[in-house]
């Protein structure tokens, strides 16, 4: 499915998803303070107009945090998925200005 993004949305989600699927690769723990990182960018995507993108974005955030908290071997797994699902909406996508 391919799916529109505007450029300065698509800049937006890349701000905003990539301390999350960093701070997911490992299992282990997180920065003190990374929760709060991650809280910022979940506010910042939730304000941008509701699309798959988007929602894949708030859902790598989420999990994100999640694991920030209390990482774990199916936070980890959850985040995976997530990078995967938002990296293949984001190769599929066509840029339009904006």
């Amino acid at each position: 499915m391919t799916v529109e993004i505007k450029k300065s949305v698509a800049n937006k989600v890349f701000r905003h998803t990539i301390t999350a699927a960093h701070s997911t690769v490992d299992c282990y723990g997180s920065p003190h303070g990374l929760a709060d990182v991650l809280n910022d960018d979940l506010k910042e995507l939730q304000q941008l107009e509701q699309s798959p993108i988007i929602d894949a974005s708030i859902r790598l955030v989420e999990i994100a945090i999640t694991h920030a908290v209390e990482p774990t071997t199916e936070t980890h797994t959850k985040a995976r998925v997530a990078r995967d699902e938002l990296g293949d909406f984001l190769i599929g996508a066509k840029e339009i200005q904006g």
